[in-house]
C-alpha cells in the first residue's frame, strides 16, 4: 500500500458514517433496544465494520480478523465490556489505542496519535442528521439504476402496444393480405404474450446464474433484431414469428427489474424504486398513439418496426450497460456509505421484516 495512513483514514471514515448512521436509526421502540443496550449497539456495529474494512484494505483474510468476526457473529447478549475486550485484543496487534465509550469521547481514539489527519470531535444526534442529508452517501441507486429500469419499460411497451396501430393502417393489411382476417390480426398480439408468459420463468432462471445486466442486455439484442425482421417480412407467418420471438425477448423484464431492485435497493426504498418503473408501464401506452402514429404516416409501418430496433440499440441498450451493474459493489461511481445504506437496509439485515419475529425470538 503506497499510502502507509490509509487504512486509518478509512476506519476514520467509516466511523463517523457509521456512527450517525446508527443513532439516528435508534429509537425507543427498537426491537434490539429492548434485547441489547444502545450504546452496545452502536459499537458492535462500528466494530464489525472496522473489522471488514480492514480484511478489504489489507488485501487479504487474515486468521485473527475472521476469529474475532466469528466471535462476534456468536454473541447473543453482547456487552460494553466484552465488545471492548475484543477491540482491545485486535487493537494491540494494530498499535491502536483502543476503543473508547462512546458516550463522552471522541472516536478518534481509535486512530493511532502519529497517523491523524484531522481532528474529529464526537457525534451528537444533530450531527448525525446533518451527516446523512449533507449527502455523505451517493445516489447512483436513484441517479442511474431508477431512471435505466423507467426508461427500458416505456421502450418494452411501445412494442407491445405498436401492432394495435400498425393493424389499422390500410398498407399493411393491402400488403399482407390480412384485411377482413380478424383471426389471423388478433394473433399477432396473442403471439407475443403467450411468448413473453412461457419465456419468463425461463428468463429467471438466466437471471440468477449469469446475472441481471448480462441477461438484459442480450435480450435487448433479440429483443432489437425481432423489430427488424418484423420490418422486413414479406408474409404473415414470418411476421407472426418474429412477433412472437419478440414476446420472448421481452419476457426478460420482470426477472431482470426485480433482481435489479432487490440489489440496488434497501427494503423500505423498495415501494419507491418499483414505482419508479411500473409508471413506465403507464407512460408508455400514453405515448405510444402520438409516437407510432407519427412514425407511421412518416416513414410508413415497415421503418416504423426499424425505428422501434434502433431505438432499443440506442437508448435502453447503452443505458443498461453503462449506467448499472448487477450489484452496488461492482458501480465504479458507488462509495463505502451507499453500499452500507443498501446492504444494511436489505431484506436479511432487516429485523422488521416479515418472516424476521419468529428469528428474533429465538
Amino acid at each position: 500500500m503506497a499510502n502507509g495512513d490509509e487504512p486509518e483514514r478509512i476506519l476514520q471514515r467509516a466511523f463517523r458514517f457509521h456512527l450517525a448512521q446508527k443513532i439516528l436509526k435508534s429509537s425507543p421502540n427498537d426491537q434490539r433496544e429492548a434485547l441489547v443496550p444502545p450504546v452496545c449497539v452502536l459499537e458492535a456495529f462500528t466494530i464489525k465494520l472496522m473489522l471488514k474494512c480492514l480484511i478489504r484494505i489489507e488485501g487479504g483474510s487474515p486468521p485473527q480478523i475472521h476469529d474475532l468476526l466469528d466471535l462476534f457473529n456468536r454473541l447473543r447478549e453482547p456487552t460494553r465490556q466484552r465488545l471492548e475486550a475484543m477491540w482491545s485484543d485486535y487493537s494491540q496487534q494494530r498499535g491502536f489505542k483502543g476503543l473508547a465509550t462512546i458516550g463522552g469521547a471522541t472516536p478518534d481514539t481509535a486512530i493511532p496519535n502519529d497517523r491523524r489527519r484531522e481532528p474529529i470531535m464526537s457525534v451528537t444526534s444533530a450531527q448525525a442528521e446533518s451527516a446523512l442529508q449533507g449527502g455523505a452517501a451517493t445516489n447512483i441507486r436513484w441517479t442511474h439504476v431508477a431512471p435505466t429500469l423507467l426508461i427500458i419499460w416505456i421502450v418494452s411497451m411501445f412494442d407491445k402496444s405498436n401492432m394495435a396501430i400498425v393493424m389499422n393502417d390500410q398498407n399493411f393489411l393491402n400488403e399482407l393480405g390480412l384485411a377482413g382476417q380478424q383471426g389471423k390480426l388478433g394473433w399477432l398480439s396473442s403471439g407475443l404474450f403467450l411468448a413473453y408468459g412461457i419465456c419468463a420463468p425461463l428468463w429467471g432462471w438466466v437471471v440468477d446464474r449469469v446475472g441481471a445486466r448480462r441477461t438484459c442486455a442480450l435480450s435487448l439484442i433479440v429483443w432489437a433484431l425481432t423489430c427488424f425482421w418484423s420490418g422486413v417480412a414479406a408474409d404473415y407467418d414470418r411476421l407472426l414469428w418474429s412477433r412472437i420471438v419478440l414476446g420472448a425477448g421481452e419476457a426478460v423484464l420482470y426477472p431482470f427489474t426485480l433482481a435489479v431492485v432487490a440489489n440496488w435497493f434497501a427494503l423500505k426504498e423498495r415501494g419507491r424504486a418499483t414505482s419508479f418503473w411500473w409508471i413506465g408501464t403507464m407512460i408508455g401506452p400514453m405515448l405510444v398513439g402520438l409516437v407510432i402514429t407519427g412514425v407511421i404516416l412518416a416513414v410508413g409501418w415497415r421503418w416504423q418496426f426499424h425505428a422501434m430496433g434502433i431505438l432499443a440499440l440506442i437508448l435502453p441498450l447503452p443505458m443498461v450497460w453503462f449506467l448499472i451493474t448487477d450489484h452496488p459493489q461492482e458501480h465504479r461511481s458507488t462509495n463505502a456509505a451507499e453500499i452500507e445504506l443498501i446492504v444494511q437496509g436489505a431484506l436479511e439485515n432487516n429485523e422488521g421484516a416479515p418472516g424476521k419475529g419468529a428469528e428474533i425470538s429465538r
